[in-house]
């Protein structure tokens, strides 16, 4: 399945890569004599990084008491793992920008972006409703469930006119419309991208599985609950995932995501006003 979706993507070349910052983070974090200078000096080299990450942690979202006015501060107070998910969440944004002239035609890729933000928002808060013990990893797990639609854009752009056609013409969701003219869908590719970045096996599940949690073996919870967030984003008409469609949630998903029914409006309140906090220090 690798060698077809490899073969498929064509012009390899243009798959995103891991941005550096990340790689040389990761080798910081896995050194046991490593500090919060250490990795707050790492993080100021990137200005517009470090921008980006001071303002997320001085959001409403994350809800601090204090301000956080220095990266050392931010990687003290929030973690080692959650400064390297801040981090992935701003290089993400990066790599959405990257096909944005390959799909203005047809797709504003900020409405994917803000799909994807809304998406893991909904799924952050549906851990704190469920006791999830990382909720930060549901988040990345939003964040980046449709990774693959970007590697589309970027690799396969002749197909972009047909791919929208499709969708437009016949009411598709992108899902069927990739299928029809790749035999493999965004969730596949995703996954691919998601080796490539040596993404923990949750994220790579949570990127292939988020149609079809039930396929997701051990961590087909944390599936459901970005399955679920996917859902709700779409019917809260929150960006776009570059189709119409709303899917029905898969049977049982509900159960295995252990999310309490009277507790989804309260879930979607609290969302819509965090996304909208996040999103402007994205997109202005």
């Amino acid at each position: 399945m690798y060698l077809k979706i490899i073969s498929e993507l064509g012009n390899i070349d243009e798959l995103p890569t891991i941005p550096p910052i990340l790689v040389q983070l990761n080798k910081v974090l896995a050194d046991s004599s490593s500090c919060a200078p250490d990795v707050a000096k790492l993080i100021e080299e990137d200005q517009v990084l470090t921008t980006r990450i001071l303002k997320l942690v001085n959001s409403a979202y994350y809800g601090y008491s204090r301000k956080i006015t220095t990266v050392k501060q931010a990687v003290v107070i929030i973690g080692y793992r959650n400064i390297r998910n801040l981090v992935l969440t701003a290089k993400t944004f990066d790599v959405y920008k990257s096909c944005y002239r390959k799909v203005r035609s047809f797709f504003d890729i900020n409405l994917l972006w803000k799909h994807s933000l809304g998406t893991a928002v909904i799924a952050r808060n549906i851990g704190t409703i469920i006791n999830y013990s990382n909720k930060e990893t549901l988040f990345i797990g939003g964040l980046i469930h449709d990774i693959g639609k970007v590697v589309e854009f970027n690799c396969l752009s002749d197909y972009i006119p047909d791919i929208f056609k499709l969708v437009k013409d016949n009411n598709l969701s992108m899902w069927e419309a990739e299928q029809k003219l790749f035999h493999i869908s965004h969730a596949e590719i995703g996954k691919v991208l998601g080796d490539m970045w040596d993404f923990p096996p949750v994220l790579g599940n949570m990127i292939a599985y988020h149609h079809y949690p039930h396929l997701a073996g051990e961590y087909s919870q944390e599936v459901a609950v970005v399955h679920i967030a996917d859902y709700l984003c779409r019917v809260m008409d929150i960006g776009s995932g570059g189709d119409n469609v709303i899917s029905v949630v898969e049977d049982n998903a509900w159960e295995t995501a252990d999310i309490p029914l009277d507790k989804v409006e309260l879930i979607k309140e609290k969302s819509e006003r965090e996304i909208e906090e996040v999103l402007t220090i994205f997109i202005t």
